[in-house]
């Protein structure tokens, strides 16, 4: 949306936060989905029984193909450069041992993303193994560590739209 300036014309947000965005997977594998996809068919997720109430088990491969094309599309316009509209601020929240979103994705999104006057926009990396820190609900087992990371996620999230 922004790479396309959706917003022009439009109410611009004032913040943008990212959590645990995924430009670049930390599973090699994604990459061969298109060459694999067909071969494997659906590919079963490892969710508990209270997140299979809310989350798919079976994932068709097509959502992995298309992620991947998604995932190179919006590697090359961060590669080409993306402003943010006016006013607007943006910041990425990543663990740092994502096993979903490689890290490395904070820094693609922190050297192609810049606000409307040029200037960097904030990332914060998460002493964190979990992808999507801040989700903690259904999860078998949550750390201390977890619970402070999420809160003082949440705590930032709300000084920031104040």
């Amino acid at each position: 949306m922004i790479h396309s300036n959706y917003f022009s014309g439009k109410v611009i947000p004032r913040n943008i936060f990212l959590v645990d965005p995924i430009i670049i997977p930390s599973s090699k594998t994604l990459s061969l989905a298109p060459l694999v996809g067909p071969i494997i068919g659906y590919i079963e997720s490892d969710n508990t029984l209270e997140e299979d109430k809310y989350w798919y088990r079976f994932r068709p491969q097509e959502t992995l193909q298309e992620l991947n094309k998604l995932l190179t599309r919006v590697r090359k316009q961060l590669e080409n450069g993306i402003q943010l509209p006016s006013n607007c601020s943006l910041k990425v929240y990543k663990s740092i041992k994502d096993p979903t979103a490689d890290p490395v994705s904070a820094v693609l999104i922190y050297k192609g993303l810049k606000t409307s006057t040029g200037a960097p926009i904030t990332v914060q990396m998460i002493d964190s193994d979990l992808h999507v820190f801040t989700r903690l609900n259904l999860r078998q087992s949550v750390s201390q560590k977890d619970r402070a990371n999420q809160i003082s996620a949440f705590e930032d999230f709300v000084a920031r739209v104040r």
